[in-house]
Formats: C-alpha cells, structure tokens, sequence
C-alpha cells in the first residue's frame, strides 16, 4: 500500500472512530471525499479537504553518525501547506495550533550502537515510543500527538531501549536521502 493510501486511510479510520464520516480519493475502494455527515446527512461541505502539513527529509554526502541525545537534522526545503506548522531550525518543527498530529518518521540505518534508535520529543519531552533502529533495515516511527500547549516544538531524537538518553547509543543514517519526516495536523480543539 502506498504511502499516501495509507494515510488518507488513517485519517479516514481516525475521523470514523470520532463519530464523524468521511472518506477519500485514493482509498482502497476508490470513493471521493463526500464531506463530513451531520445531523443533515452526508452532504458534507463542497470545498477541498485540507489538513496543515509538513513533509522535509535529510540529505548527506556521507554516513551521518549521530549519538544518543541529537536530534536528527532535515536540511531540504520543507514543503509546506498551513500556517500551523513549519520548521524552526534543522532539527526543530514548530506547531502553533492545538489538537491532534500524525507524525511519521523514516530513515535508512547503516549501522547501530548499544540499542539506538529515535523518540519524537515534544517541548522536549520523550514521547513514550521508541523505535529500535537495525542495521540495515528501515527505521519507522509514527506516533499521533496530542499538542495541548503553543507554540510546540517537535524534535526527532536518537534514544535507547532503556531510557531516552544513554550513553554509548547511536546510529548512523546512509549517505544520500538518508531520513524524512511528515507532520499532518488531524484535528483542531
């Protein structure tokens, strides 16, 4: 399943377990999006559905070795749609609404040290998952956050199995397109 599918799944799925209705263009049964139903029915609105979104990557000419504690830098241009989340610095996401975020993270792992593996941090708080990276597979983490307080920032931080911060944890991300990240508001209070 594609990337996208699987998202404009999740958000339908998200959207249905709330006691709202909805479905999309692209999902396995090919409906278009008809709106959200109310107490009128279907009828939905007859705009487009947009949700803020963030999507940038990580590019290097060379293996990047980072250790326990760094958060991991996207240095392309980030593409954007919204106002309500943007890119601060290389490592740093700023989210300036409240409400609930898809965030989705992956990376190409060339080597790992003592368990490393990444946790988003939020206002720099772990966020209670984390994700083993192994050598040579792909580094997944996906995690919907509930951001209660603005401004928010997001960082993607190389943790361990054992706590978020230990010493001798690393990893090291491939040379070339190494790592990318997508941030989609799902819900606003």
């Amino acid at each position: 399943m594609k990337l996208k599918t699987l998202i404009q799944v999740l958000i339908t799925a998200l959207i249905t377990s709330n006691g709202l209705f909805a479905t999309c263009s692209g999902c396995p049964r090919g409906e278009a999006f008809g709106g959200l139903a109310g107490s009128g029915g279907g009828g939905g609105f007859g705009g487009a559905f947009v949700l803020d979104h963030l999507y940038n990557f990580n590019t290097t000419p060379v293996p990047l070795v980072l250790i326990s504690g760094s958060a991991i830098p996207f240095n392309g241009t980030p593409v954007i749609g919204g106002t309500a989340i943007s890119q601060s610095t290389l490592t740093t996401f700023l989210i300036t609404e409240t409400g609930h975020y898809y965030t989705n993270f992956t990376a190409n792992v060339s080597a790992v040290a003592v368990g490393g593996g990444v946790t988003f941090f939020l206002n720099g708080v772990p966020q209670g998952v984390t994700s083993l990276a192994s050598a040579g597979a792909p580094l997944v983490l996906q995690q919907i956050l509930n951001v209660t307080t603005v401004p928010s920032t997001l960082q993607v931080v190389v943790t361990c199995a054992t706590a978020p911060i230990c010493v001798g944890a690393s990893i090291t991300l491939l040379s070339g397109t190494s790592a990318n990240i997508s941030i989609i508001q799902l819900s606003t209070p």
